[in-house]
């Protein structure tokens, strides 16, 4: 039965009452397009069906702003901006008979369940990304008009892998402007609308590139190399015209050469996934995760006190000399009263006080009097070591108190 209503639909399409070709389908104006896109040498397939009948088909995209205007969508995805330059997004199409009707293209594009609308499944894709005027693509910060070039170059389901006919691909062209074009063109404030969006042919838009961009690569750039762990990226060629190769380092997206960390054999993607194991392993185990802490806690604290310390050297050497100068003689010690707060404890307060200072004003870590004294018990510590014992102690010590000021003269200097 669905044999022969594509079968309908096919000649209806050659008897011209149903579009076959590319098309694109407004939903919101200058807000979202839906294309209807040809996949030559992918027809549709049905199971009992004569294998002499070849049934066209496409696959339906829908293109659309964010919520704020800041961002195109590829089919719900991040596209233009991208959110990440190193990881490009995995994306699928629905697949449809080549001849839909405009109603039916939209019925999928706004996700209605209308049962009368022929879908044959969801397609993954390998494609081509060429984006003109990157507005977050590096300097200069002008790129009011940006200009998305998309192409398919393959699709498959379920471990299928299909490269379609370079001679026939077509090109989706999708043109954007800035509606805040008086500041630069990565700012928070700017705000697309489409203009415009034309299905092409490939070769037509390529030569038309390599004319006004010169030594602007097109589809033959595309060409299988190693990658190895000699090369930090193993990014692509011809991803911007000429003197411009900001930000994307990949233009020809094949599902085979990317995963979840990136370009599969480089030296980014063995570092990242690496990393990703590593913390997997580390945040398992409880005491691992707060040796983790502790450490980041140190390092971070290690900073602050570095970044600080020729400010306060200056601030404590001006004091010093207020303080001498404005000394009294001394006087013999009182013999110490029990329960009366030596200056060795003052001093030890001080010095808490002071790296707990120094934390808040850097803005970085949230630190108590205790915390700040219980780190300065870690870094005082006669070995140099930050053994279990050490970080985690039970109760305040009052050892190595002379060292506390010891620290905070060293920091000083």
């Amino acid at each position: 039965m669905v044999s022969r209503i594509l079968l309908g639909l096919s000649m209806l399409a050659q008897l011209g009452l149903i579009a076959a070709d590319s098309s694109v389908t407004w939903l919101t104006p200058q807000r979202a397009a839906v294309v209807k896109l040809l996949t030559p040498g992918y027809p549709l397939k049905e199971e009992g069906s004569d294998p002499d009948v070849v049934y066209p088909a496409a696959v339906v995209l829908k293109f659309e702003l964010s919520a704020d205007n800041k961002t195109l969508l590829l089919e719900d995805t991040p596209f233009l901006p991208l959110q990440n330059y190193y990881i490009p997004p995995r994306l699928w199409a629905t697949q449809v008979p080549a001849g839909m009707h405009v109603d039916g293209i939209r019925a999928i594009a706004e996700d209605n369940n209308d049962k009368r609308v022929i879908r044959k499944g969801r397609l993954e894709l390998d494609y081509d990304r060429l984006v003109e005027g990157d507005p977050t693509g590096g300097p200069p910060y002008y790129n009011h008009q940006p200009t998305l070039r998309f192409r398919i170059m393959g699709l498959g389901a379920e471990g299928e892998d299909k490269s379609l006919d370079a001679t026939e691909q077509e090109i989706i062209q999708v043109t954007m402007r800035d509606q805040n074009e008086e500041g630069w063109s990565n700012e928070a404030a700017r705000s697309y609308l489409i203009t415009s969006v034309d299905v092409l042919p490939a070769e037509e838009v390529y030569s038309k590139l390599s004319t006004e961009l010169g030594d602007h690569m097109g589809p033959e750039a595309d060409q299988e190399k190693e990658c190895t762990k000699t090369n930090w990226k193993c990014p692509d060629e011809g991803v911007y015209e000429a003197g411009s190769p900001y930000r994307t380092p990949y233009r020809f997206i094949w599902r085979r050469r990317f995963d979840q960390y990136g370009r599969i054999g480089s030296l980014r993607h063995d570092f990242v996934q690496q990393w990703d194991l590593s913390k997997q392993k580390v945040y398992e185990d409880p005491l691992n995760s707060a040796l983790v802490a502790l450490g980041v806690l140190l390092a971070t604290i290690l900073a602050i006190v570095s970044g600080v310390k020729s400010r306060a050297a200056r601030a404590a050497k001006a004091k010093a000399a207020a303080e001498k100068a404005a000394k009294p003689p001394k006087k013999p010690k009182a013999p110490k009263v029990e329960g009366e707060a030596s200056e060795e404890s003052e001093s030890e307060d001080e010095d808490a006080a002071w790296l707990g200072e120094m934390a808040k004003e850097a803005g970085e870590v949230p630190m108590t009097v205790d915390e700040a004294s219980h780190l300065i018990d870690l870094m005082s510590d006669e070995e140099g070591d930050l053994d279990s014992s050490a970080a985690i102690p039970e109760k305040k010590s009052k050892k190595n108190k002379n060292k506390r000021v010891a620290f905070k003269a060293d920091a000083d200097e």
